[in-house]
């Protein structure tokens, strides 16, 4: 007879996530108390804050940071620093509180000020990464701790990669900054629509997150891929009804809504222009 398969998992050990060079403390969606905020204050863990509505200045005893919705400002370790946002408004964030080994170096190649001066180069994409992070945080699980340091490195990694480029673009040649930006409006874009899908979605709604006019958006998507921005948008909306038909036991109306589509009829066309068979029959052949 063959040995037996040990199918079990050694422990973890106990110390493992302490070796991380990036840890989470702390993290909060919340509104400001603006007494608590605009006294000067510190804290032995770096701050990342996403602001999520109103604006912000951040002033520390040699620089001003200022933002606003969408931006993102980072706040390193032991410094002291003020919060101070219009008290008529309503000024909501992501605050999270982090240990960075890595810091003091990065600090010595980018300063707080040019990593808030990006933020707003991809707002989309930092609000995704921000919402994942507060997704993961909320979540209790056995990896948490990795999953919550990959997602704020994520965030920290496009922060120095965005200002590298800025700090390094004089000596970058205009095509090549053009060719970059380009690249960015794409990922922004598919990034939104996979976000986005169970929402109608119009090019104008796209255009503004990303900050582009919809002609441009229209015309870079369509130069970069050799397809419309709205072709490709049936696409995914069509492989994800594929696979809801198949793997959930949601009706045809409720694939529809969790596709962006209003009207179960005229999904159930595109649907069949899409793949030359119906939701249902389409199913009906999976579950064969």
């Amino acid at each position: 007879m063959g040995k037996k398969s040990d199918n079990t998992f050694a422990p973890l050990p106990p110390d493992l996530f302490d070796k991380w060079p990036i840890k989470v403390r702390q993290m909060g969606r919340s509104i400001f108390d603006p007494i608590w905020a605009e006294r000067e204050h510190r804290d032995s863990n770096s701050e990342l804050i996403h602001v999520l509505r109103g604006h912000v200045r951040i002033e520390t005893p040699t620089y001003t940071l200022k933002g606003v919705a969408g931006d993102t400002l980072f706040t390193p370790a032991n410094t002291p620093h003020r919060d101070i946002f219009p008290r008529d408004t309503i000024f909501e964030v992501y605050l999270v509180q982090i240990q960075w080994a890595d810091e003091e170096e990065v600090l010595k190649q980018f300063s707080p000020i040019e990593l808030a001066e990006v933020s707003g180069m991809s707002q989309a994409m930092f609000s995704n990464a921000f919402d994942q992070l507060y997704r993961e945080f909320t979540t209790e699980s056995t990896f948490q701790q990795p999953m919550l340091a990959v997602r704020a490195g994520q965030i920290l990694y496009e922060l120095c990669r965005a200002a590298a480029r800025r700090k390094y673009a004089a000596s970058e040649s205009p095509q090549l900054i053009a060719s970059e930006r380009r690249r960015q409006i794409m990922t922004d874009t598919r990034k939104l629509i996979a976000t986005w899908l169970d929402q109608p979605i119009s090019l104008d709604a796209l255009a503004q997150a990303i900050d582009v006019s919809p002609y441009y958006l229209s015309r870079v998507f369509s130069q970069e891929n050799g397809f419309t921005l709205s072709s490709y948008l049936t696409q995914q909306r069509m492989e994800k009804a594929r696979q809801l038909l198949t793997q959930t036991t949601l009706s045809i109306k409720e694939v529809a809504y969790a596709v962006g589509y209003r009207d179960s009829h005229y999904f159930s066309r595109v649907f069949r222009g899409a793949f030359y068979i119906s939701p249902s029959a389409y199913r009906r052949q999976a579950e064969q």
